[in-house]
C-alpha cells in the first residue's frame, strides 16, 4: 500500500505494511520456545561444567590449572564446586520459570539440607572465595534465602 507525503515541500511516496495481529497463544509459544533455547545453552555450558569438575574430582591435581588450592582436600573441594554449579544452574532455571512450584520447593529442601548437615556452609562461608566462581544473583540467593534459614550444627 503506498501513500503519498509531502516532507520539505517535496512530494514522496512512503509503503506502509498491515500490522500483523499475532495471538495471545503464538507469542506464549515464542516465548516457550525462547526459554527452552536458553535451557538448552545452559544445560549445554552445565554439561561443559560437569565434565570439567568431574576430571578434577578423578584428577585433583588438575584444580591447580584454575585455582591455587593449597589443600589436602582437594577432592572434596572439586565436589563442592561441581555441588554449587548444579545448584546455581538449578536457580538459573527457576529465575527462566523452567521448574514448577513444586521442583523448586524440592530443590530447596535439598540445598538447605545441605548447608545444614554437610560441610558446603563451612566451605561457602570461608574457604571458597565464591565472588570468583559465581555470579552475584546465585551468591545473594545464597546469603539471603538459604544461608538464613540453616541450623548450623556446630
Amino acid at each position: 500500500m503506498l501513500h503519498n507525503i509531502i516532507l520539505n515541500g517535496q512530494q514522496r511516496e512512503e509503503r506502509k505494511y498491515p500490522k500483523l495481529s499475532i495471538g495471545a497463544d503464538v507469542l506464549q509459544q515464542i516465548q516457550k520456545l525462547s526459554i527452552d533455547i536458553e535451557t538448552k545453552v545452559l544445560s549445554d555450558l552445565n554439561e561443559k561444567i560437569h565434565e570439567l569438575t568431574q576430571m578434577a574430582v578423578e584428577k585433583h591435581e588438575l584444580i591447580g590449572i584454575v585455582s591455587n588450592v593449597a589443600s589436602d582436600l582437594t577432592q572434596e573441594i572439586a565436589f563442592t564446586y561441581h555441588l554449587l554449579h548444579t545448584l546455581a544452574q538449578v536457580y538459573h532455571m527457576r529465575q527462566r520459570k523452567v521448574l514448577s512450584d513444586n521442583e523448586w520447593t524440592g530443590w530447596l529442601r535439598w540445598m538447605r539440607t545441605c548447608f545444614e548437615e554437610g560441610k558446603i556452609f563451612e566451605y561457602w562461608k570461608n574457604d571458597l572465595e565464591l565472588e570468583k566462581w559465581f555470579d552475584p544473583a546465585f551468591e545473594e540467593f545464597i546469603n539471603k534465602e538459604i544461608i538464613p534459614t540453616v541450623k548450623v550444627n556446630n
